[in-house]
């Protein structure tokens, strides 16, 4: 019995269409699809990963279960061993088991507790690229992420605003992600530091996609989850920098 490869698929920030043509030939080949499935504010469950599947495959086999959002990663890692033993099962019947991820799988994305897992255990595993949140959230407001020397820091989150300070003063851009654990402190810090310039993007590609650089627009609005800021020091004009 032929055993295909379990593969990771990377299926982008949301938009359908910024799914890689390599994900889509392997979801449309695939035997079993597993996406994770979270709950609202309202109680409502719902998989953004399913919706960006169904939009290239309605029929598509999938299987959602249950991530909750939470700090206590217990409850998640419970939810990616029911995955592992789940995907393992399938794998060993001969089906074709890809497991679909938000944005880019090799970035922050926790589902490579299970790739890692399977890949100790034997298990032929595929990582499929695709475009992570920072890069769709650039081309939503249209910036050069990094441009010349510039180097980019990708920060999960902030527990001081030290960090940022001390990334921009080293001559680097941050996109700072998971903007609603340190949310008070970065409002803080944006009102506090006016000297720098900061862009604010939420749900990227998303039809409900919003981003602005107004720093007063951006302390008034709550960040959900899928929301990251972008922020590099103002670059000085020319005259400016020769006196």
């Amino acid at each position: 019995m032929d055993k295909h490869p379990v593969c990771f698929a990377s299926l982008g920030p949301g938009d359908p269409e910024l799914v890689t043509l390599k994900t889509l030939k392997a979801l449309r080949a695939a035997d079993l699809v597993f996406v994770p499935s979270t709950t609202n504010r309202n109680g409502e469950e719902s998989s953004r990963a399913a919706d960006i599947i169904a939009a290239h495959v309605p029929n598509a086999p999938i299987r959602t279960f249950h991530l909750p959002m939470s700090r206590n990663r217990q409850a998640a890692i419970s939810a990616y061993n029911g995955v592992f033993s789940d995907a393992v099962a399938a794998w060993k019947e001969g089906r074709k088991v890809v497991i679909g991820v938000e944005g880019d799988v090799s970035v922050y994305a926790s589902i490579h507790y299970v790739m890692d897992r399977m890949t100790a255990e034997g298990v032929p595993v595929e990582q499929l690229p695709g475009i992570p949140s920072f890069i769709a959230a650039a081309g939503e407001a249209c910036l050069s992420l990094v441009s010349q020397q510039e180097q980019l820091l990708v920060i999960p989150g902030l527990k001081d605003d030290t960090m940022l300070t001390h990334t921009l003063d080293s001559g680097c851009v941050a996109a700072v992600m998971k903007l609603s654990g340190c949310e008070q402190m970065l409002k803080d810090y944006i009102l506090k530091h006016p000297e720098n310039t900061y862009y604010y993007i939420e749900n990227a590609s998303h039809p409900a996609a919003y981003h602005t650089n107004d720093n007063a627009q951006i302390a008034s609005r709550p960040f959900p989850y899928f929301s990251l800021l972008i922020v590099r020091r103002k670059k000085m004009r020319a005259t400016e920098s020769e006196t």
